[in-house]
């Protein structure tokens, strides 16, 4: 698969990027795989770490958007005989517009609970039973720490849309100074108020990540990349033109 990939590739075919995609990102689920049961005996293989590396690499490689909208053909837009004289917003661009911004928040909720429990996981080892333990701290990391996530994607995205989105390095360093921030923030409230309350969901999560808030690093960092990539698709503006024909 990787070698028909890559003649498509060299041909610069939609199907070798699609297949690539497939191929090198059933590599990275492998390795991912492997770290949750054997992370103490991978991580002290540094040949191990250094060859396996490339197939993320790759893999942000190939989904890098233009890559993406070099094989995909995105920039080949057929011209129009007609121009575009007013441009209004109708309900059905409102809802969609608001439908993607759903989803953009909904993903980055997703990916930092499934990237700080995957840290979890590595860290603790194969005592705390490998995959097994993945999907306990998952399904824990998604009841307390859903609202957290929530609230650092928002308070990124804000921050990134002022400063300015189009940076990737700035998506970057937000994210990964925003994660440790907010769990420090958020444990010491839960502190103050003794871990009772309503609220107590809320503030267990950060309290229980405080032992260990070197993991949220990477955490923010991966959760700012998926924000950034999304960030254009999800906040795009969605309108309908009026356009004059001059044979009408």
């Amino acid at each position: 698969m990787v070698g028909v990939s890559l003649i498509g590739l060299w041909r610069t075919r939609r199907w070798g990027w699609i297949l690539a995609l497939v191929a090198d990102g059933a590599l990275c689920a492998q390795t991912l795989w492997f770290l949750l049961d054997y992370a103490t005996r991978a991580v002290r293989n540094a040949r191990w770490l250094a060859f396996n590396i490339w197939e993320f690499v790759a893999l942000a490689v190939l989904l890098h958007r233009p890559v993406r909208d070099h094989f995909l053909q995105r920039s080949r837009v057929p011209r129009k005989a007609t121009v575009p004289l007013v441009r209004t917003e109708s309900g059905v661009d409102q809802a969609g517009k608001l439908l993607r911004i759903l989803v953009y928040f909904a993903v980055a909720v997703v990916a930092a609970c499934v990237v700080t429990a995957f840290s979890l996981a590595v860290f603790m080892g194969q005592k705390n039973g490998g995959s097994q333990g993945f999907a306990l701290f998952l399904y824990f990391g998604l009841m307390t720490g859903c609202v957290t996530s929530l609230l650092f994607s928002l308070i990124l995205t804000l921050a990134a849309r002022k400063l300015g989105p189009a940076r990737l390095w700035l998506w970057l360093l937000l994210g990964g100074l925003l994660a440790p921030g907010l769990i420090f923030v958020l444990a010491s409230i839960g502190k103050m108020y003794g871990g009772a309350g309503p609220f107590n969901f809320v503030f267990w999560g950060p309290e229980t990540l405080l032992q260990v808030w070197w993991l949220t690093l990477p955490a923010g960092v991966f959760t700012a990349w998926i924000c950034y990539a999304m960030h254009p698709w999800g906040f795009s503006q969605s309108h309908q033109t009026r356009t004059y024909h001059p044979l009408v």
